[in-house]
């Protein structure tokens, strides 16, 4: 029987229960719509049950830092500890997409945290022109993340560049869940949707929430599940493809797995701390929790 994590989130576990431990899951929003706070929530419980984490984040580090403190989560102990690890992306029009999927390899490999968060992994590739490139390393990007056995939220933003949409489906299709946030017309209501939930009885359906200060997502206390059984939904109509929608050729691509190096014989080996100064920056770098100075 494979395993179940707790989200974290309440919203998610009352009405669709617990996640797939050791799967990937696809959160998408535009902007607003509280795709930070899934994330540092999802990333918190794991840490309180005393796992590691890790987090690539696309906004600086120490802002996540108050972000959660004001939604009533202190990361500044995980940080301190080493149970919390955050890379930050830097460098993000200038590196070619091939070194950047292997330095996604490596912290991967490198890292043995059992929570995996990628925050605006959309706006960390976007290479206009390279959909196989894309496409391969994104597959390969998973099938990483699969070996690991670490459970992963992705977050895309909304809407997406013309060039991301091949990403989209693909990241879409290889995903166990897809969850979309939404603004709605009333004031700091957003809503939280399931496209797809794969081994949950319930197969889609939306209910509101609110982000409030130290508490974080909270469900609308009249909101109930659209849809609370999978048969009483109305049947799903088929979107017509998109421009850039992907062709047999990309398929086919996607079927295939950039060949990278792997780590030697006898398990991977952990990522060389990088240098904080002097060296030549990489796409992604490690970020410090300063130590409080002794009195």
């Amino acid at each position: 029987m494979i395993d179940k994590i707790n989200a974290g989130i309440d919203l998610i576990t009352k009405n669709f229960g617990e996640l797939y431990a050791g799967r990937t899951y696809l959160l998408a929003g535009e902007k607003d719509t509280a795709k930070t706070t899934f994330v540092l929530q999802y990333l918190y419980q794991g840490l309180k049950e005393g796992n590691t984490c890790l987090l690539v984040a696309n906004q600086p580090p120490r802002d996540l830092v108050i972000h959660a403190e004001v939604m009533g989560m202190d990361l500044t102990p995980y940080f301190l500890d080493g149970t919390l690890l955050v890379y930050e992306t830097v460098r993000k029009e200038k590196y070619p997409l091939v070194p950047l999927f292997q330095e996604l390899e490596k912290i991967i490999a490198g890292n043995p945290a059992s929570r995996f968060a990628f925050e605006g992994l959309d706006q960390l590739l976007a290479r206009p022109g390279q959909p196989e490139v894309l496409i391969e390393g994104v597959t390969a990007f998973l099938k990483n993340l699969e070996k690991a056995k670490a459970t992963t939220v992705i977050t895309l933003s909304l809407p997406i560049a013309q060039e991301m949409l091949l990403l989209k489906k693909t990241l879409e299709d290889l995903s166990t869940g897809s969850f979309l946030l939404n603004a709605t017309e009333a004031d700091r209501v957003r809503s939280f949707s399931v496209k797809k939930l794969i081994g949950s009885r319930i197969a889609f359906g939306t209910v509101q929430f609110t982000v409030e200060p130290g508490r974080g997502i909270v469900q609308m206390a009249r909101d109930v599940l659209k849809y609370p059984r999978a048969e009483e939904a109305p049947a799903r109509r088929e979107a017509p493809a998109p421009s850039g929608a992907p062709t047999e050729h990309h398929k086919a691509a996607a079927r295939r797995a950039i060949s990278f190096p792997r780590p030697a014989a006898g398990g991977p080996k952990a990522v060389p701390v990088p240098a904080r100064a002097g060296a030549e920056e990489g796409p992604l770098r490690r970020f410090w929790f300063p130590r409080p100075k002794d009195n």
